[in-house]
């Protein structure tokens, strides 16, 4: 059973937690980041309609999700966030439906991870391996995997999969 196939209501607070402790020193300063940043309140945002959704609150969950609209901000409900997921600037981020992204992984602006959106085709979905940074306006599209460790350049276009501690840039990316 991995991380993701059990998703339980003390493991949403567990998440929630390591999110407002992450280079938090007080709970004074959890506090105020739960209040005033965006990037967590997007995170927070997810992963109680997440929580839902797996729940079966189809409804509710679609209620809480469409709270990240205020952020400029797509997670879909049905993709999974692994913990200490950083989205470093939150606005233009759009993440689709299946969508898997390990632990310790930054995400700047304008990133998008979704599926290749061809028609007739089965939808894929990236999946992301954990201590991947993806830097602003990078584009991440189809069933690809990016190895654990990996960059992806800004502005990047990455249709094919990423060995582990690779760096991915250019328009498409192409291996090496």
């Amino acid at each position: 059973m991995t991380q993701f196939e059990k998703y339980t209501f003390s493991g949403l607070f567990s998440d929630i937690r390591s999110d407002l402790q992450r280079n938090s020193k007080s709970f004074h300063e959890s506090l105020f980041r739960l209040l005033f940043n965006p990037s967590i309140r997007v995170l927070l945002y997810y992963r109680l309609s997440h929580w839902l959704y797996k729940k079966k609150f189809h409804k509710s969950s679609y209620i809480i999700n469409s709270w990240q609209n205020k952020y400029g901000c797509y997670i879909s409900r049905k993709s999974e966030l692994g913990k200490h997921v950083r989205l470093v600037h939150p606005i233009g981020i759009v993440i689709g439906d299946g969508v898997v992204i390990e632990d310790d992984v930054a995400i700047w602006q304008n990133c998008t991870l979704g599926s290749h959106g061809k028609d007739n085709t089965s939808q894929s979905y990236p999946y992301v391996e954990s201590g991947v940074r993806i830097y602003a306006g990078a584009v991440v599209v189809g069933g690809v995997r990016i190895g654990k460790n990996s960059v992806i350049g800004a502005n990047s276009v990455v249709l094919s999969d990423v060995p582990e501690n690779s760096l991915a840039v250019g328009v498409p990316y192409k291996r090496k």
